[in-house]
Parts: structure tokens; C-alpha cells; sequence
């Protein structure tokens, strides 16, 4: 099957004067489209769960996950590894003082093999990528109290120690795995430049997660003549989280804020129907949920885009049941 002139320019613009790359691969114009990706394993689950008593129990959790790996669509990459999760967790859920209060949390260790994360490349294309080994240690509790017959409290607090293990180098060692050990000078498989070490060390906090946050819900019922009635407010706090994994490119773009909003409703109820009026972000708090830019940091650096939070907002909710 001879190469058409378009398609043989392709492949020279992605593989210079190296002809060996010009050889057709069902219909595409270079053999460098002969991409897959074959893997084996296994995954378990093991729980073990013990009522201390009829309100009272405690558990552990052993279990394991993934993602599958797959191809780039830059025929030039690497295909990206499966991601592996193993997850250790003990726990406790428990009911107090005649079930007006219940308190239930989680320790855990999460060790993630591979992660597999998304970065922008050359012409705008996502580039999945693999890095080695990350570690999640993590805290969570739920606690809720019925302080008296119409006012109930509740608040869900939430801690992260999620950081890299291992040196993320930012390309694969000679066995298709990512490399680790990249200390400056060392020059990648394939390139001319030697690098001027990881792009990111290990214990670099992972992208997009706070080391704290957490809620607190105040929520007031009562009887308003013929109306049942209540108000309710809710103040969530998230801390300060990285854009991206790699160093270079979260200076760049920099760090995502942490915020503290709070919302507050109140409404009447009557047979079938309700009423709600809410007033959400009444701080008019700027929420940075996420940052991104078009093109690779570098080069579009200046030109950032910020998804946010709605800022304050009233409204009317009513509601019918039939």
C-alpha cells in the first residue's frame, strides 16, 4: 500500500527524515500508530465488622481498585498504565444518649500505584501520564446531635495527608514503567537534554486536595400557626490546594485558595407544599474550585482560566407533592 504525500508529510513532521516510521498500519500512515497495551492482575476485598454492643459498632476494610490503561492520542506517547488503589481502613459508627447523638469516622492509608493523571501537551491535546507511588493518610468524622427537640446539629470534618512516595520524573524507565530516580544531569531514553531533576520530589502534596476541610449545619424547626416552619445555616471551610503535580507548572499557575462560605434557608411547610427562600455564599466569597490554561503552562501561562463557586445568590424554592 504506497503512502500518500499527506500522510508521509505527517509522519515526517512527527518523526523527522526517519522513513522507517513511514509504513502504513491499517489505513494510518505510520507504524507508529501500532500502539496497545496488555495487562494482568488481580483485586480483593476483605471486611471485618464487630457490634460492640446494639448502638455501637467497629470495622476494618481491606480493599483494592484500579483504572485501566490506555493509549494518548499523540501517537508519539507512550501508552498509560493501569493505576492501582489499595485501601486500608478502620472505622466506627456509634449512636449515644438514647440515639440523640451519633458519631462515626475512618482512619485510613491509601497506597496508589501508578496514577494516572492528565496534563495538556503540545497543540492542546490531554496527555495522560503515569507517576509512581502516592500515599493518602486520612481522617474522617461525621458527628450529629439532636441538641434539643427542634434544633439539630451537625459538622463533618475531614483531614488529608496526600503526597507523593516516590520522585515523579516525568517520562518511563527501560522496563515502560515511570521512572523515579532523575537526579539533574540524567538524560531521558530517547532525548538529547539531560533534565534538571524530578518535576516533582516526593513529597510533593497531591494536586487538588486540602490538607483540612470540614461543614457545620445549625437546623432549627418549629410550629408557626398552622405552618410548620424552620431556618437552617451551613459553613463549609476548605483549605488551600496545588493546580497541578508538577512544580514548574503549579508556580506557574499558581495555588487554589482556601475559602469559607456560608448559606443560609429558611421555609414554610403547610399540607402538600413548601416554600424555601436560600441565600447561598451570603459572603460573596471568590471559590476556586479549579485552574486551568489552553495550551502547555510555559507557554500559555499568562492567559489562566479559574472555574469558581456561583457567587451570592437568592432564591425561591416552592414545592408540591400530588
Amino acid at each position: 500500500m504506497p503512502i500518500n504525500r499527506y500522510g508521509e508529510a505527517g509522519c515526517a513532521a512527527a518523526y523527522g527524515d526517519d522513513s522507517s516510521s513511514w509504513v502504513p498500519f491499517n489505513g494510518a500512515p505510520c507504524k507508529q500508530f501500532d500502539k496497545s497495551i496488555k495487562e494482568n492482575d488481580w483485586l480483593g476485598r476483605v471486611n471485618l465488622a464487630y457490634h460492640l454492643d446494639d448502638e455501637k459498632m467497629i470495622y476494618g476494610t481491606w480493599s483494592e481498585g484500579y483504572r485501566p490503561g490506555g493509549i494518548n492520542r499523540r501517537g508519539t506517547l507512550d501508552p498509560y498504565l493501569s493505576d492501582y488503589l489499595t485501601n486500608m481502613e478502620f472505622g466506627w459508627k456509634t449512636s449515644w444518649n438514647d440515639n440523640s447523638v451519633t458519631f462515626n469516622g475512618a482512619l485510613f492509608q491509601e497506597d496508589w500505584k501508578d496514577f494516572q493523571f492528565a496534563l495538556l501537551g503540545q497543540n492542546g491535546l490531554t496527555e495522560i501520564r503515569n507517576a509512581n507511588q502516592a500515599e493518602i493518610r486520612g481522617l474522617e468524622l461525621d458527628l450529629q446531635w439532636a441538641a434539643t427537640y427542634n434544633l439539630r446539629l451537625s459538622t463533618g470534618l475531614a483531614f488529608y495527608n496526600a503526597e507523593l512516595s516516590e520522585n515523579y520524573c516525568g517520562y518511563l524507565d527501560a522496563n515502560g514503567h515511570p521512572e523515579t530516580n532523575c537526579p539533574a544531569g540524567t538524560i531521558p531514553p530517547g532525548e538529547d537534554d539531560p533534565v534538571s531533576g524530578p518535576q516533582a520530589a516526593a513529597g510533593t502534596r497531591l494536586p487538588v486536595t486540602a490538607d483540612f476541610k470540614g461543614n457545620v449545619t445549625a437546623r432549627y424547626t418549629f410550629d408557626l400557626g398552622d405552618f410548620g416552619a424552620f431556618w437552617q445555616g451551613t459553613i463549609v471551610h476548605e483549605g488551600e490546594r496545588s493546580s497541578d503535580l508538577r512544580d514548574l507548572e503549579n508556580g506557574i499557575i499558581g495555588n487554589l485558595d482556601g475559602y469559607t462560605t456560608l448559606d443560609l434557608t429558611a421555609g414554610l411547610r403547610r399540607d402538600n407544599w413548601s416554600v424555601d427562600f436560600y441565600i447561598k455564599n451570603v459572603t460573596d466569597e471568590n471559590v476556586a474550585n479549579y485552574r486551568f490554561v489552553q495550551c502547555p503552562e510555559t507557554v500559555c501561562g499568562a492567559q489562566r482560566y479559574t472555574i469558581v463557586a456561583p457567587p451570592r445568590t437568592f432564591g425561591v424554592r416552592f414545592s408540591q407533592e400530588f
